[in-house]
């Protein structure tokens, strides 16, 4: 995904400092989750890197056409490999539970967010 202008993607992202704020029952819940498992295994399949702001992006369309409401997280960190690097993340959340991007989430710094 890095080789278009950020503003192109930022269309796909939503609105800018805005947190999506629902309440999420189970059934919904569970139905996100089933969305997310599908996006992550076609992306494995991709002949490109499909990591995880594609990943993130993909579920919350797919996911705002069920209704739900999510917001994605862009991260930085400072790359352990080389400190004057850094590196990014995104992850997609709905309610307070991380659907995309779970994994490490955590130690990024939030940098920005879009509903």
């Amino acid at each position: 995904m890095s080789y278009l202008p950020f503003k192109y993607y930022r269309r796909l992202l939503g609105e800018q400092q805005k947190k999506a704020i629902q309440d999420v029952t189970d059934e919904q819940l569970q139905q996100a989750e089933r969305i997310k498992d599908i996006v992550e295994e076609v992306c494995k399949g991709t002949p490109w890197k499909s990591e995880c702001m594609a990943q993130a992006i993909i579920c919350k369309r797919l996911l705002k056409k069920k209704g739900l409401q999510t917001t994605i997280y862009l991260g930085v960190a400072k790359d352990d490999n080389n400190h004057q690097k850094l590196k990014a993340h995104a992850w997609l959340t709905l309610g307070q539970h991380v659907l995309t991007g779970a994994y490490g989430y955590k130690q990024y710094q939030v940098a920005n967010f879009y509903s």
